[in-house]
């Protein structure tokens, strides 16, 4: 499989993927202008063109995970492989619990140690969740959006498209998060957010807007 990034993000990828199967050989996509993490650069083989990437995908596998934690890069590279004839392929540790009818249905979506959904839950194409985050029943995640490492989603709450949840933040029950939101490490989001805000704190409140 190709991951695409080779930062510190595709590491956490390689390690959910390694779990998944040792026998994995995966190689990397990244641009040429990106700084490579050295254990990946050593130890894999690294692509630093879209030639090289398509070549791969049309004569070793098709396959191809999102390795980025870049909203907005994720969004685009998928695109931009998915028009080269590549398939977008989820990553889900052993260790996540993830209701089987959903397992089955997931787009291209990054799921790390411990993270749990529960059933009733609708997870957007490409989205991560992250270390031991929790999306409990009935939430809604948009397309490419990160749900940070403990992270707690309650009930019917929803995440839009392309937004970010900052480690450790809570979204109460039926709270609607807009498209493009950042929200803060550690928040508590009490009340609707709309789009493109910056939001922090307990309770949480809007610092920046579009």
């Amino acid at each position: 499989m190709l991951i695409l990034g080779a930062g510190g993000f595709a590491n956490q990828v390689l390690f959910a993927m390694q779990r998944m199967d040792a026998t994995l050989n995966p190689a990397f996509f990244c641009d040429p202008e990106f700084q490579v993490d050295t254990h990946l650069n050593q130890q894999f083989k690294l692509l630093r063109s879209v030639q090289l990437a398509k070549h791969y995908l049309e004569t070793v596998d098709n396959r191809f995970c999102l390795g980025t934690g870049v909203r907005t890069n994720r969004a685009e590279m998928c695109e931009r492989f998915e028009k080269i004839g590549g398939t977008l392929t989820s990553v889900i540790d052993p260790s996540a619990v993830l209701p089987t009818g959903l397992l089955n249905n997931l787009s291209g979506v990054i799921c790390l140690a411990q993270a749990i959904v529960e059933p009733t839950c609708s997870i957007g194409k490409g989205v991560i969740l992250n270390l031991g985050s929790m999306v409990t029943h009935q939430v809604s995640v948009g397309d490419f959006a990160e749900i940070g490492p403990g992270v707690k989603l309650l009930g019917k709450s929803k995440v839009g498209t392309q937004s970010f949840l900052g480690a450790g933040s809570i979204v109460l029950p039926g709270v609607k998060i807009g498209d493009f939101v950042t929200v803060g490490a550690g928040s508590v989001v009490t009340k609707d957010l709309p789009n493109g805000v910056m939001a922090y704190g307990n309770p949480a409140r809007i610092v920046t807007r579009k």
